[in-house]
């Protein structure tokens, strides 16, 4: 593309940002779905007393499409719209999966005394998570196949042309960050109304806020995901290794766990609130499963397959290890209940 369709750089991060702050909110309000869906009131397939965690099923959903707009079709969406590229997947795929949930949950139970579900709980759901990511890809290529048939067909026929890819233009750009401006800004203040107006139901409240506080964490990854690649050090060691997903991923669940416990020892509603919207907000949007396992497999693809075991395991064990040493030894100590 031609200067000429660029916007100025200011511009550039304005649409970028909208981008992701829309598809953030939409992303935290599919998760709280799918969660309240999937669990004890309504399906019930996910229990705090089960292996089945309530963060797998928005954790496949998230995998399983991320396997369309991030692997299969992210060429394609890339060439309509770079920005609507990253909002569907680092922005909402990013935003319906959580780590830092995830690995509380698992916190939960080992801290409660059930190690055996707590660890089975975190297998099944790594399993899971790959293995809904290889089915969309799978399923994506096959709907591609199919659409691409059909239009040879028609071509073969006479009854249409070869399809030209829309490249993305100036005029595009503009209005996509129209539209994204307004609609993210819609989506900000209605949610920040709803916090103020709507307090009849403590988790509905709950998820207002936590919209409110979706953007940044979807910010912060997007930003910590330039370090992937780079190394580490002046010699730039683990150059394979994605230190900017690595470390969003563990720095959440960290703070998950400081903020898990700060919710046992304060009693109020406020900080119930706060903390419970921050959990599922900010953290939820900054950690991610999708982007974890989407890099696993392209790891796996490689020479050398170890990789994706050795990011996997690094993953997994640095944020259990780190948060039974600020959650489960404090919780241990002052003998609170858990589950």
């Amino acid at each position: 593309m031609g200067r000429l369709q660029k916007l100025p750089i200011v511009l550039q991060y304005a649409s970028l940002f909208a981008h992701l702050a829309t598809f953030g909110i939409i992303g935290v309000l599919i998760r709280y779905g799918l969660e309240e869906l999937f669990g004890p009131m309504v399906v019930g397939m996910t229990q705090n007393t089960s292996a089945l965690f309530s963060s797998l099923p928005p954790n496949m959903v998230g995998c399983f499409f991320m396997g369309w707009v991030g692997i299969v079709w992210k060429k394609e969406i890339t060439h309509f719209s770079e920005h609507l590229a990253l909002g569907l997947s680092t922005g909402l795929m990013g935003s319906i999966t959580t780590f830092a949930s995830w690995n509380q949950e698992l916190l939960n139970a080992i801290t409660a005394g059930y190690w055996v579900r707590g660890l089975c709980g975190f297998l099944i759901g790594m399993e899971l998570a790959q293995m809904s990511l290889q089915v969309g890809i799978d399923t994506a290529k096959g709907l591609q196949s199919a659409i691409n048939s059909i239009q040879s067909s028609r071509v073969e026929k006479g009854l249409a042309r070869i399809p030209k890819p829309a490249a993305e233009s100036l005029e595009r750009r503009q209005l996509s960050l129209f539209l994204f401006l307004v609609s993210s800004a819609v989506l900000w203040v209605l949610t920040s109304i709803l916090v103020a107006k709507d307090a009849h139901s403590f988790n509905r409240r709950k998820l207002w806020l936590a919209c409110v506080l979706a953007p940044p964490g979807v910010w912060t990854r997007w930003f910590l995901s330039h370090y992937n690649g780079r190394g580490i050090g002046r010699k730039r060691w683990l150059k394979w290794l994605p230190i900017g997903t690595f470390a969003t991923n563990i720095i959440a669940s960290n703070i998950e766990c400081l903020l898990s416990l700060i919710n046992l020892k304060v009693h109020n509603y406020s900080s119930a609130l706060t903390v419970g919207a921050l959990q599922l907000g900010l953290l939820g949007c900054m950690s991610t499963v999708s982007t974890l396992v989407t890099e696993v497999c392209f790891l796996h693809q490689g020479e050398n397959h170890w990789r994706a075991y050795m990011y996997t395991i690094l993953t997994m064990f640095s944020a259990l290890i780190t948060g039974i040493i600020l959650y489960s030894i404090c919780v241990w100590v002052d003998d609170y209940k858990v589950l």
